[in-house]
C-alpha cells in the first residue's frame, strides 16, 4: 500500500513538472535573439548582458561584482531580509542586488566564526536539514562519551545553512532537464532558449551560464564561450583549478588581463600552499615577457614556500634580489632583502644586512639603516638615558634624527664586520643629527685602525661623508692617510682631500692637491676651475691661464674644453687683457659653426628668420644631414651621458656665457672695433647655446640691429621683428626709422599684406599710410590716416599725417579746388593743435605746413611762437630742440622777401655753433 501512494506521488510531481515545462516553453519563450536580450534587462541582468554582448570588458565586470560583494558587509540585516523574501513575494531580484545577497551571506558567516581555518572546515562539512539549522560534525578525541559529545555541540553556536544560490531551484529543475534532453536530442536552439528562460527566473544560477558555454565550445566559438564560463565562475565561487583552466583558456584566446583576473582568483581560492606556488609558477611563465613582472610573481611565493626549509627561501629571496639589481629596480630588491630580515631574522647573515643597508643608503633612507643593523647586529644604544626595546627602536631613531633625543652610548660586537660599522657611522653621519663626534670616536678608531691598504674603501666612505657634514678637522688625518697609500691614492681622494683643505682655509696644500687631481684627471674641468682660482689667490696668474689653457678637447655641446674656456674668459677679462679676452671668447662662441664668416654668409644669416633655419643651414655647411624630429630625438637620447651637464648646470652655463658674450661686445665698441662688433653679434645669432633660450636669440637680434650697417640685411631683421613683436611700439619705430634712411627700400607689399593678416592694429595701418605717403600715393596714406581717426579721433599724430598729405595734394600742380583742400589742412592742424598742446613741435610743424602752402605770413607768426617755447624733451645735448630749424625757415623766408638783415639775425643767433 506504501508503495503504491509513493508511486502516485512521484506522477504527480512529474505531472506538476511537465506542466511547468510546458508553461515556460510555450507561453514566454522568446522568438529572436533581441527578445532574449530585452528578457535578459528586464530580470535584472542587464550588466550580464553588457558583457554577453561586448559593451563592457570582463575586467569592469569583475570589478563591478567585487565592489557589489565588498559594499554589503555594512548592509547583513537587510540583506538577510531579501533573502527570506525573494521566493515569497515572487519579485525576480536585480543580477548585481543578488550578488549582493551571496557576498553578504559570507560576510555573516565569516563574521561568526573565531578562526578562518574553522571557517573553512565549516564549509566543506556544513550539511542541511528542515528547519534549515546546522551544526559542524563534532571531532572529538577517543574516549569521550557520546553525552560528551552532545553538550560540546549544544556549546557551539547555532547558525543558518547557506543555501547554494547559484543552483538551479527545485521548480525549475523540470526546465532544465528538459534543456538538456533538448541539447542531447540536437535541438540546441530551443535548448538555449529554455537556458536563458531559467536565467531570467533565476539571474544567479551558474549552470544555464555553463551549459551555454558548453554549447557555444561545440559550436567553435570559444570567445562566446569564454565569457560565459566567466559569468559561471563567477556567479559559484569556482575553486582554483576551474580558475587555472579559464585562465589557459584566456592565454589561448589572447586575452592577457582576463587571464590575469584567472590567475589572482584561482591564487585567492587555493586551499593549500603548494597549490598557491603551482598557480605563480604558471604565472611567471604567462608573464616571462615581462621581467619586472616576473620578479614580483617570484617575490610573491616567498610567503607560500615551505617555513621548514629557511635556506632554501634565502636563497631564492637572494637570487630574486640580485635580478632586480639587474634590472636596476632598487625598490624591488628592497622590498626582498626587507621580508626576509623580518621573516627570517636569525637565518640570515651579514652579507644579507650589509646588502640592505647599501640600498638603503642609495634610496638616502638612513634612519631604516640605522635601524636594520642596530635589530640584527647586536648593536647596543642608549639614548637620552634610556635604552630602547626593539619595537621603540624605530620611533626613537626618528626621533634621533629630528634632534629630540641624544645619542648617549653606542657599543658595537667585537665580531662585527668592518663594513658594516662603515655603514653604520655613515648614516649617523648622515642624519646630521650629532655637534661633534665624541660619541662616535671609538667607532671611527675600530674602521680606520685596520691597514689603510686593505680597508682603504671604508675609510674614504668615512671621511668623505665627514667632509660632507663638517667635520673637516676630523676628516683630514683620514684622508692624508689615504693619498700616501700606494692602493688608494687616486684622484677621487685626492679631489676630497683638496675639498677639505680648501674649506679650512690652507690654500697652499689645497692648490697642491688640486694639482694631483689635474695630473691624474685631466678631464676633471672642476678641479681646473679650482686650481686656477686658488692660484689666482696666491697671485699666480699666469699659471692660472696656463691651467685653464691646457685640457683635453672633445667634441659636444657642454665639454670640459668649453667650460675651460669660459672660465679663462671670465679671467682675462677680470685682468683687463681685453685683447685676448676678445680672441678666447671668439674661439669659445664660434666652437660649433664651420668655416669663417664673410659678408655673404652674415647676409643669410640675418634674412633668416627662425633659428631652425639658421640650424639647418649650419648643418648643411658643415656636410652634416639635417636633422628631423625624430632624428634630433634620437641624437638626444644617445646624447644623455654622465659626461653632459644636467638641466640646471646647462642654465647656469648658457648665463654665464651670454655674460661673457656682452662683456665681449661692450669691450670691442669701447675699441672702436666696428667691423668685427657686426660679425661677432652675428655670432651670437647662430650660438647653438643661445638658440636654445628665446629671449637671447631675440637679444642677439636687436644688437644686430643696433650695432650693425644701414642695410638690406637689417631691413630683412626689422621686418621679422614687426611680424613677432607686433605689440611692441619699438620695432615700428626701429623698422620705420630703417626704412626712411635706406633710399632703396621701397617695399609696400610688406606692409599691406601684414595689415591684411591684423586689420584692427593701429601701428601697421599707420605703417602702411607712411609708407605710401612716402612713395607719393598721397590719397591712399590719407585713406588710411582717416581709418586710424575713425578708431582713435583723440590720435594727434593721425591728425597731423591726415593734415600733411592734405598739403601735399594742395601743393601739386594738377589739383584742383586748393582753397578748399588748404581749408581742410587748416582744420586738421587747428584739432592737432588742441589735442597736441601748446608747445615748440606743435607750433612748428603748423608753421612748417603752411610754409609748404605757401602763406609766408602765417607761417612767421606761427615760427616765432615756436621759438617762445622750450624743447619737448630737454637735454644737454638738444637732440630735440627745433630751434635751429625754426630759424633756418624764418631765415629763408625773409630771404624770398628780400628781407637779409632779419635772415641774417636768425642765422646768428640760431644756427651758428
Amino acid at each position: 500500500m506504501d508503495e503504491i501512494e509513493i508511486d502516485m506521488d512521484l506522477e504527480v510531481v512529474d505531472n506538476n513538472i511537465s506542466d511547468e515545462v510546458s508553461l515556460l516553453t510555450d507561453g514566454v519563450r522568446p522568438a529572436t535573439t533581441e527578445e532574449l536580450v530585452e528578457m535578459l534587462k528586464l530580470a535584472g541582468t542587464e550588466m550580464t548582458v553588457k558583457y554577453l554582448t561586448g559593451e563592457v570588458t570582463f575586467e569592469n565586470f569583475s570589478k563591478v561584482l567585487e565592489k557589489s560583494k565588498k559594499s554589503v558587509e555594512s548592509k547583513a540585516p537587510l540583506a538577510e531580509r531579501q533573502v527570506s523574501s525573494t521566493y515569497a513575494t515572487g519579485n525576480i531580484p536585480a543580477f548585481d542586488q543578488l550578488l549582493e545577497e551571496a557576498s553578504q551571506e559570507d560576510v555573516v558567516d565569516y563574521e561568526e566564526d573565531e578562526d578562518y581555518e574553522e571557517v573553512e572546515e565549516a564549509k566543506q562539512e556544513q550539511f542541511y536539514d528542515k528547519d534549515e539549522d546546522w551544526l559542524p560534525e563534532s571531532k572529538s578525541k577517543k574516549g569521550k562519551s557520546k553525552e560528551e559529545k552532545h553538550a560540546g555541540d549544544r556549546k557551539k553556536k547555532k547558525r543558518k545553512q547557506r543555501k547554494k544560490t547559484f543552483d538551479v531551484p527545485k521548480e525549475l529543475a523540470g526546465v532544465k532537464g528538459q534543456a538538456m534532453l533538448l541539447r542531447a536530442q540536437g535541438k540546441t536552439d530551443e535548448a538555449v532558449s529554455l537556458l536563458y528562460e531559467i536565467i531570467n527566473r533565476m539571474p544567479k544560477a551558474a549552470m544555464p551560464f555553463e551549459t551555454l558555454g558548453s554549447i557555444h565550445e561545440d559550436k567553435g566559438d570559444m570567445a562566446q564561450a569564454l565569457k560565459f564560463y566567466m559569468v559561471a565562475a563567477n556567479l559559484k565561487g569556482t575553486h582554483a583549478t576551474e580558475w587555472m583552466d579559464l585562465a589557459e583558456m584566456c592565454i589561448a584566446q589572447k586575452e592577457e588581463k582576463m587571464a590575469l583576473i584567472c590567475f589572482s582568483k584561482a591564487l585567492r581560492n587555493a586551499t593549500n600552499k603548494d597549490g598557491k606556488l603551482l598557480i605563480l609558477q604558471r604565472k611567471c611563465e604567462f608573464l616571462e615577457p615581462s621581467v619586472i613582472k616576473v620578479l614580483q610573481c617570484k617575490e610573491q611565493m616567498l610567503q607560500f614556500m615551505d617555513r621548514s626549509e629557511p635556506r632554501a627561501i634565502l636563497t631564492f629571496a637572494r637570487h630574486i634580489a640580485n635580478e632586480f639589481l639587474e634590472k636596476e629596480d632598487e625598490s624591488g630588491a628592497i622590498s626582498v632583502y626587507q621580508y626576509i630580515h623580518r621573516e627570517f631574522p636569525n637565518d640570515i647573515d651579514s652579507e644579507d644586512v650589509h646588502h640592505l643597508a647599501e640600498l638603503l643608503m642609495s634610496q638616502k633612507s638612513y634612519e631604516k639603516c640605522i635601524e636594520i643593523i642596530i635589530r640584527h647586529c647586536g648593536v647596543e644604544t642608549v639614548f637620552s638615558g634610556t635604552t630602547p626595546s626593539l619595537e621603540e627602536l624605530a620611533m626613537t631613531i626618528e626621533k634621533f634624527s629630528r634632534k629630540e633625543v641624544t645619542l648617549d652610548r653606542l657599543t658595537v660586537p667585537h665580531l662585527m664586520p668592518i663594513d658594516l660599522r662603515s655603514k653604520l657611522v655613515q648614516c649617523i653621519l648622515l642624519t646630521r643629527s650629532l655637534s661633534s663626534l665624541d660619541i662616535l670616536k671609538e667607532l671611527i678608531n675600530s674602521v680606520i685602525e685596520p691597514d689603510v691598504e686593505h680597508y682603504g674603501d671604508a675609510h674614504y666612505d668615512i671621511a668623505e661623508n665627514m667632509v660632507e657634514c663638517g667635520f673637516l678637522e676630523e676628516a683630514r688625518p683620514i684622508l692624508y692617510s689615504l693619498t700616501n697609500s700606494q692602493n688608494f691614492n687616486k684622484a677621487a681622494v685626492w679631489l676630497t682631500y683638496g675639498q677639505c683643505l680648501n674649506a679650512l682655509g690652507d690654500i697652499k696644500e689645497a692648490a697642491k692637491a688640486y694639482t694631483h687631481v689635474v695630473e691624474l684627471a685631466p678631464g676633471h674641468y672642476n678641479a681646473r676651475v679650482t686650481l686656477s682660482s686658488l692660484l689666482q689667490q696666491m697671485g699666480q696668474n699666469d699659471i692660472a691661464l696656463d691651467i685653464l689653457s691646457k685640457g683635453p678637447t672633445e667634441e659636444g655641446e657642454a665639454t670640459a674644453d668649453q667650460l675651460l674656456l669660459m672660465h679663462k674668459c671670465q679671467l682675462l677679462h677680470s685682468q683687463g687683457k681685453l685683447n685676448e679676452f676678445i680672441s678666447t671668447t671668439k674661439k669659445l662662441l664660434s666652437y660649433h659653426i664651420p668655416g669663417q664668416l664673410n659678408p655673404d654668409f652674415i647676409k643669410i644669416m640675418l634674412a633668416l628668420r627662425t633659428t631652425k633655419s639658421r640650424h639647418s643651414l649650419l648643418c648643411m655647411m658643415a656636410g652634416k644631414k639635417v636633422q628631423t624630429e625624430k632624428t634630433a630625438e634620437a641624437e638626444t637620447a644617445e646624447n644623455k651621458t654622465a659626461k653632459e651637464m644636467s638641466e640646471g648646470e646647462a642654465k647656469k652655463f648658457r648665463a654665464s656665457l651670454w655674460d661673457i658674450f656682452c662683456k665681449m661686445c661692450k669691450a670691442m665698441y669701447e675699441k672702436g672695433m666696428t667691423e668685427e662688433l657686426h660679425e661677432t653679434v652675428t655670432l651670437g645669432l647662430i650660438c647653438k647655446q643661445f638658440s636654445r633660450d628665446h629671449g637671447m636669440v631675440k637679444d642677439a637680434e636687436f644688437l644686430c640691429l643696433k650695432v650693425g650697417p644701414l642695410n638690406l640685411n637689417l631691413y630683412h631683421l626689422a621686418r621679422s621683428f614687426i611680424i613677432e613683436e607686433k605689440e611692441k611700439t619699438q620695432a615700428y619705430n626701429l623698422y620705420c626709422y630703417i626704412m626712411t634712411k635706406l633710399k632703396e627700400v621701397t617695399d609696400l607689399r610688406f606692409a599691406v599684406r601684414a595689415l591684411m593678416k591684423n586689420p584692427n592694429c593701429l601701428a601697421l595701418i599707420l605703417l602702411n599710410g607712411n609708407a605710401r605717403m612716402i612713395s607719393g600715393t598721397y590719397k591712399q596714406a590719407l585713406t588710411e590716416y582717416l581709418s586710424v581717426l575713425r578708431k582713435t579721433p583723440d590720435n594727434d599724430m593721425a591728425l597731423l599725417c591726415s593734415a600733411l598729405c592734405l598739403a601735399h595734394i594742395a601743393s601739386q600742380a594738377y589739383s584742383t579746388r586748393k582753397n578748399a583742400l588748404i581749408a581742410q589742412v587748416i582744420c586738421f592742424m587747428t584739432a592737432y593743435k588742441e589735442m597736441r598742446g601748446e608747445c615748440q613741435e606743435t607750433y612748428y610743424n603748423i608753421g612748417r605746413v603752411l610754409q609748404q602752402l605757401n602763406i609766408p605770413y602765417a607761417a612767421v607768426y606761427y615760427f616765432k611762437k615756436a621759438l617762445e617755447f622750450p624743447p619737448c624733451v630737454a637735454d644737454e645735448e638738444g637732440t630735440f630742440n627745433l630751434q635751429h630749424e625754426i630759424a633756418y625757415n624764418l631765415a629763408l623766408i625773409y630771404q624770398r622777401s628780400n628781407n637779409l638783415s632779419l635772415a641774417q639775425y636768425y642765422i646768428d643767433n640760431y644756427c651758428i655753433v
